[in-house]
């Protein structure tokens, strides 16, 4: 079960309040016992008070947007098993996806891929065959011959950013911040 899922204050329903009250209730006592919880969100705001309760939860960590060298070794890590042509210039690709997640740079990267793959279909499609099934018969042969381009990379990072308000999750990524700050004050932390 998925801690924000179950600890949404917002939207108590009657099985979250159950279940927000269960999971309560077992976590007592159980510092010190070598038991470990983890959980993560992407936006503690709505968790249930009860939970951040001085004693129940030891540290709220916030992992920022990575910056320009995390995105830079995010790209080379989803491209290192694809092709690429000589020449992409990942740091510049870095600088490019600023405001973006990891899972954001994936997205990039493999949007890209889809680019390389469909230049591949072109060139293996049948007269009168859809591009469709092109893509089907692309085999992995097919794929060292039409590496991943710069010019994948920029509509990839076009068309990824069509459905990402970089402003709002820079935003987000400052409000979890500030909670997860006054959290560690309030409790002694900081």
């Amino acid at each position: 079960v998925e801690i924000d899922a179950i600890l949404d204050s917002v939207n108590h329903k009657e099985m979250h309040t159950t279940q927000t009250s269960s999971l309560l209730n077992k976590l007592e006592g159980v510092s010190g016992n070598g038991i470990l919880l983890c959980g993560s969100t992407n936006n503690p705001m709505i968790i249930d008070p009860r939970f951040l309760q001085f004693g129940r939860v030891g540290y709220l960590l916030h992992v920022p947007l990575p910056d320009e060298k995390a995105r830079f070794q995010t790209l080379k890590i989803h491209t290192s098993s694809k092709p690429l042509q000589d020449g992409i210039n990942f740091e510049e690709l870095a600088r490019e996806t600023e405001g973006l997640t990891n899972r954001d740079i994936k997205e990039v990267c493999n949007v890209a891929a889809k680019f390389a793959q469909r230049r591949a279909a072109q060139a293996i499609q049948r007269t009168g065959e859809t591009a469709f099934n092109a893509l089907k018969r692309v085999q992995e042969s097919n794929l060292s011959e039409y590496p991943l381009t710069s010019g994948d990379f920029k509509r990839s990072l076009v068309q990824v950013r069509k459905y990402i308000d970089t402003k709002a999750v820079k935003k987000l990524d400052e409000e979890i911040q500030h909670f997860c700050q006054n959290y560690q004050r309030r409790a002694g932390f900081l």
